[in-house]
């Protein structure tokens, strides 16, 4: 959502130009995210389905959404803020000190 604001121009002449460009970020950020972690589908993170009784149960057992996810969500805030911040917008890093 972060790198879809940052899309500059909204008028239906420039709309499909900046789609595109914000496209080409956002898959570059799953491409670190996967470069780092494997994959960015929760089941392969987790190493479990949480969608599932057994699943969620195993994340709690596992304290994974206290160990895991945190790491995860770390590595993801940092990565978008660099690419947010190749895109012009420094405000990203200022606005997290």
């Amino acid at each position: 959502m972060a790198i879809g604001m940052t899309q500059t121009a909204v008028t239906p002449a420039e709309n499909d130009a900046e789609k595109d460009k914000t496209y080409a970020v956002v898959q570059r950020l799953l491409k670190e995210v996967t470069a780092r972690h494997g994959s960015v589908e929760c089941v392969d993170l987790l190493g479990c389905h949480i969608g599932t009784p057994e699943g969620m149960q195993h994340a709690k057992d596992n304290k994974l959404f206290r160990t895991r996810c945190p790491l995860i969500m770390r590595d993801v805030v940092e990565i978008t803020e660099r690419l947010l911040e190749a895109r012009g917008f420094p405000a990203a890093a200022a606005a997290a000190k």
